[in-house]
């Protein structure tokens, strides 16, 4: 499916009006379901203009399924885009993001224990908030931010003999000026209470 708009505009003359046209505008593009060669795709892009978040760009996600034996699943975010900066409004930022997470496999680690998903991703200029949205593929939100320079997380999921699932992760944000500003880690576990 796709989101257009045409813009149009009106013009006077002699007592006779006119609408000539000005632009075509794409506010989104999306697939769903495509099946092909044993895959199955998903996705969107949304095109940003003036948005009071995210300024102007664009941002998007994928969702791509293998049925070749185990069902694997590879989900992919990204924006990017340009924001006015709030201390010379004269003046734009540029900002960027990417994460993906892949699921649906079994490696084992270690004696009881096996990774169920593996994700990461990195930023520019992208303040870090907890999600709140089961959307975020990574459990991280962002926001443009000019204070914030290049960062990058990494994500595993985990199970342990069918009692308990949890995942972990790793994180590293840079200032501008390319010092180190923030390093942590970060997880959480749920416990299966016996049958």
């Amino acid at each position: 499916s796709t989101r257009l708009g045409i813009v149009g505009e009106m013009q006077s003359a002699n007592e006779n009006t006119s609408f000539i046209f000005k632009k075509l505008k794409i506010g989104a593009v999306a697939i769903d379901n495509v099946s092909f060669c044993g895959f199955n795709i998903s996705g969107n892009v949304n095109f940003l203009r003036n948005d009071p978040v995210m300024g102007d760009g664009f941002a998007g996600a994928l969702k791509m399924t293998t049925h070749l034996g185990k069902e694997v699943t590879v989900e992919a975010q990204a924006a990017f885009g340009s924001m006015p900066d709030s201390s010379n409004p004269s003046e734009a930022f540029r900002y960027w993001y990417v994460q993906a997470m892949a699921s649906g496999f079994n490696v084992p680690l270690f004696s009881g224990i096996s990774m169920t998903g593996l994700g990461g991703g990195a930023s520019y200029h992208m303040l870090k908030k907890p999600s709140k949205s089961v959307q975020s593929l990574c459990g991280i939100d962002y926001t443009p931010d000019k204070s914030c320079g290049l960062g990058f997380n990494a994500k595993i999921n985990f199970e342990g003999a069918k009692a308990f699932t949890g995942e972990a992760g790793f994180e590293m944000m840079f200032s501008t000026n390319n010092g180190l500003s923030n390093m942590g880690l970060y997880g959480k576990a749920y416990f299966t209470p016996p049958a």
